[in-house]
């Protein structure tokens, strides 16, 4: 989510760049006289060449050929500034692999790497000035070639003259706890003679100041949603609990069943030899049938409750997926990739979802046809036992259909224990989908995108409440370096 908005901060600037360094270009014949004025501290300044606004305030910087500040004006009037810069400027050289002062560069040849550092000095609520700089160069193509730019641009190419510019964000990794974000520019050429003319850099915080947080707030109620989601999902993992807890209690009946029915076929066995012990018999398999039935109406009603907690908690994941997909479009345009991979979630979401319920689905048909083959149990179970005095008569009948009734039950209670088994993994693999996939995403929405966000909104009021450097009823301040040739 951090690169995202970034980068498209980045695209931003390289926009504005194109626009500053053509600016940079044009003025570059009609300031040379001017900056001339300000090498000898001249008073006068002519008002055709520097564009004057009483709101915006103009800070113009002398640098030594290293970017070091030797003298500093603000406005037209050349009030030299003695106060400290929010922003330096540094200039480092390297010939050959081997760094270079810039007096002693002059005239050489060879492969050359010139960088360009800009560092934010001055805070607001414990957050650095953010500033946009934009760098111009213009080099001579006979002297300059196989150019390389990191964090740049060409602007203009012709047969003999290159114009470059260079941009970086000084502050903003600092503020927003990242790596990546450009805050030097390097220049690489092979050089022949090298000769360079007068740089200029214009440095300002009204990219920053401009932004409008508020548009931000979509990913807020995104947040919300995912802890919401977070709180649903945990119903579901109870849910889950109970329905494993019943599976057990069903295949404890089923055991039940299983151990009655072997006695039934032993009394079965016996039953030729006395009509009263089969009736003996068939009274507790009456009242076993009885027993089981009464555990599966149970377990019938366990399994309805569990069912409207998870229509319940089904609506509400509906909802929040459908949320989601909203939220999604609305910021797929701005931040393509968050929404790619929210998207992603969400489908892994959805398909974890749909196996679930699908499981919980099964189960719940398959404990609906117990209930009716138990209460049909049961109700054979009563026949038999009111029909004791046919008993004697079938004795061997009777046997036969309680040694299959023994097959059944231990088929009953093989199927329930597969049953269980299956309900302790679903909660299981519930469990492991809410640690592996919810809980991470929640960290992230609560901590990396909402810490991201907070020192995001805190970097632009930085930028917003940094509007001038010594006149008070400025708006907006720019600073223009100018850095002499080599």
């Amino acid at each position: 989510m951090k690169k995202t908005i970034l980068y498209s901060l980045i695209t931003t600037t390289f926009i504005i760049s194109s626009v500053f360094t053509v600016a940079i270009s044009r003025a570059t014949s009609q300031t040379n006289n001017t900056q001339e004025h300000l090498d000898t501290g001249s008073t006068e300044l002519a008002p055709d060449n520097i564009i004057s606004d009483s709101k915006d305030e103009m800070v113009y910087i002398i640098t030594d050929q290293s970017g070091t500040p030797t003298k500093s004006f603000i406005g037209n009037n050349l009030n030299t500034s003695t106060t400290e810069m929010p922003i330096k400027m540094q200039i480092k050289y390297v010939l050959d692999g081997h760094e270079i002062s810039p007096k002693d560069l002059a005239g050489k040849s060879g492969h050359v790497k010139a960088s360009f550092a800009f560092t934010s000095t001055k805070k607001y609520q414990d957050k650095l000035i953010p500033f946009l700089t934009i760098t111009g160069l213009q080099l001579d193509t006979n002297k300059f070639s196989n150019i390389k730019l990191t964090n740049g641009k060409i602007i203009k190419e012709s047969n003999k003259n290159t114009i470059i510019t260079g941009y970086t964000l000084a502050g903003l990794n600092a503020n927003l706890g990242t790596d990546f974000l450009p805050e030097t520019f390097t220049l690489e050429a092979d050089v022949k003679d090298f000769q360079i003319d007068t740089i200029y850099t214009i440095a300002t915080n009204e990219i920053f100041a401009e932004i409008d947080t508020s548009k931000l707030n979509t990913i807020n109620d995104l947040i919300g949603s995912i802890n919401q989601l977070s709180s649903a999902f945990n119903q579901i993992i109870v849910g889950s609990s109970d329905l494993s807890n019943g599976l057990d209690s069903a295949l404890a009946g089923a055991k039940k069943l299983a151990s009655g029915s072997a006695e039934l076929n032993t009394g079965a066995k016996k039953i030729a030899n006395g009509a009263t012990e089969i009736n003996t018999g068939a009274k507790k398999l009456d009242a076993g049938a009885k027993e089981l039935s009464n555990g599966l109406k149970r377990v019938v009603n366990i399994n309805n409750k569990i069912l409207d907690k998870i229509n319940s908690v089904t609506t509400t994941i509906e909802e929040r997926i459908e949320l989601l997909n909203t939220i999604i479009a609305e910021i797929e345009s701005d931040n393509p990739e968050l929404a790619n991979r929210l998207t992603e979630i969400v489908a892994q979401l959805t398909n974890y979802y749909n196996q679930a319920y699908s499981a919980v689905t099964s189960y719940t048909d398959g404990i609906k046809s117990l209930a009716d083959g138990a209460d049909q149990l049961s109700s054979g179970a009563h026949q038999l036992s009111v029909g004791t005095s046919e008993l004697s008569q079938g004795a061997n009948t009777l046997a036969d259909g309680a040694n299959a009734l023994q097959n059944g039950a231990d088929s009953l209670a093989n199927g329930l224990d597969q049953l269980s088994a299956g309900g302790h993994k679903l909660n299981s693999g519930l469990n492991t989908f809410r640690q592996q996939g919810i809980n991470r995403l929640v960290s992230f929405a609560n901590h990396d995108l909402n810490s991201f966000l907070i020192n995001f909104r805190a970097t632009v009021s930085a930028a917003k409440n940094y509007h001038y450097y010594s006149n008070q009823n400025a708006t907006s301040v720019k600073f223009v370096f100018k850095t002499p040739s080599i």
